[in-house]
């Protein structure tokens, strides 16, 4: 396995710090408007401009995962060469919106804060229209996670010329199996006659993970005898 290591000479390291200013210039008119509860806005482009594709090894097929504020879309999209495929594995919405990773009106702006028709959303959103119609439907295939993404990758303007292959993550069934309710308690320190609601989220805060809906449900319930809420994340509430 080979791992990506930036160069490190003068003249890409100025390359490097110009593109993150810029990019951090274009976002900080939003950083007052920006409303709370909403996750990171990722722009589609990277200080590492080009850098990847000239690291990359000799390969016969490119898979992308999760690449923002890695991959520089127009510098990769351009750049790579035409003869190595790409199969991209979609795990939130960011490629196909213009800035979000899960899609709330994204166009429009609800989490810049901003009313601007051609706010850096909808920039972005147009950036990635241009960059990825460019692409040969030969060299670009999509895959979803499940049918939702799926429908989502399927609905959007640019992708509809690419073909979209739905690959459930896997798991261990000897390590992911059903256990002794008693015993997986008593490990959790969980009590035994407890009616326990499950809550998982990374980060609760975030509006569209429905914590909050869930205690405003809760706390509509007329009997919430021996009910117990457990949630785990890295969020502090």
């Amino acid at each position: 396995m080979t791992a990506f290591d930036a160069s490190m000479d003068w003249t890409s390291r100025i390359r490097r710090r110009f593109r993150r200013e810029r990019i951090a210039r274009d976002f900080a008119r939003y950083s007052a408007s920006r409303p709370l509860g909403f996750e990171i806005f990722s722009d589609d482009r990277s200080e590492y401009g080009d850098e990847l594709v000239k690291h990359l090894p000799p390969c016969d097929a490119i898979n992308l995962h999760w690449i923002a504020r890695y991959v520089d879309y127009e510098r990769f999209l351009s750049t790579v060469p035409k003869r190595i495929p790409v199969v991209w594995t979609i795990h939130d919405t960011n490629p196909i919106t213009g800035g979000c990773h899960y899609d709330e009106s994204c166009g429009s702006g609800p989490q810049l804060g901003s009313g601007d028709v051609n706010n850096s959303s909808r920039q972005m959103s147009k950036r990635k229209q241009e960059l990825i119609g460019y692409v040969d439907t030969c060299r670009l295939h999509f895959v979803s996670f499940n049918r939702w993404m799926a429908s989502n990758l399927a609905q959007d303007p640019f992708p509809l010329r690419f073909p979209i292959t739905i690959i459930p993550n896997g798991l261990d069934t000897e390590v992911f199996a059903p256990w002794n309710r008693k015993f997986a308690r008593e490990v959790l320190g969980l009590p035994q006659d407890a009616t326990i609601i499950l809550f998982v989220a990374s980060q609760g805060q975030i509006r569209y993970k429905g914590f909050l809906p869930l205690i405003e449900a809760l706390s509509g319930l007329k009997r919430q005898d021996n009910l117990l809420l457990a949630s785990v994340g890295r969020s502090r509430f």
